[in-house]
């Protein structure tokens, strides 16, 4: 995933597109590239910790958040379907305690502008 702020951006990503990815964002000002360890990654339990992590840290305080959703993918509603993503759903649960992102901050589909 990638959350781009206008203070930071956070990438997360796997081992294999590491190097990939830094240059693609080495230019980039105050961008963090979040990757697992090996043993994360051999791990998928430990995997799903990091990155659920790193994406609560990313959204930490947003007020919006945009997405790239087709129309199709929506089903007439946008929040619902972005609820149903994983990492959304994590968000919610209750040993973070922080509730539903989608009630937190407005969701704006990027795809249709």
């Amino acid at each position: 995933f990638a959350c781009v702020r206008a203070d930071r951006t956070v990438v997360f990503c796997k081992r294999a597109a590491h190097e990939h990815v830094c240059v693609r964002t080495a230019m980039w000002e105050s961008c963090e590239v979040v990757v697992p360890t090996r043993q994360e990654e051999s791990d998928q339990d430990a995997y799903d910790a990091r990155k659920t992590a790193a994406f609560l840290r990313a959204v930490a305080g947003c007020t919006s958040i945009g997405v790239a959703m087709r129309s199709a993918d929506e089903h007439g509603d946008l929040k619902m379907a972005v609820e149903r993503w994983p990492l959304v759903q994590a968000h919610a649960f209750d040993e973070y305690g922080l509730g539903f992102l989608t009630m937190r901050a407005a969701v704006v589909n990027l795809e249709a502008h």
